[in-house]
């Protein structure tokens, strides 16, 4: 367990690059009820140097127990008309994708 998280599928090339900024808004509305972000990355199409990081989010949380609820309630969510994968990652993994 970590405070950062991963939430696969949220969105498709196009959606992103289509509607970024709704999505980031509506993910970041959405983590905020499970408590204070540190930071959230969502890395556009064009900027992926690895296939794997399409259609994720990445959020940093300020505690654990904060991520541990948004882990348990987020996971099989469907956001728009997807379902959400969640899966903890190692917060130096997660500061590595900032640089």
């Amino acid at each position: 367990m970590s405070k950062c998280l991963v939430l696969k599928n949220i969105a498709s090339a196009t959606d992103l690059e289509q509607n970024y900024n709704d999505i980031y808004d509506d993910i970041e509305q959405e983590l905020q009820k499970f408590g204070k972000l540190e930071s959230l990355l969502i890395i556009w199409p064009v900027e992926i140097k690895n296939i794997q990081d399409l259609g994720c989010a990445y959020a940093k949380f300020e505690d654990v127990g904060s991520s541990l609820c948004a882990y348990n309630l987020l996971a099989d969510k469907i956001f728009n008309e997807r379902k959400i994968g969640v899966e903890f990652i190692k917060e130096e993994w997660f500061n590595k994708l900032k640089d």
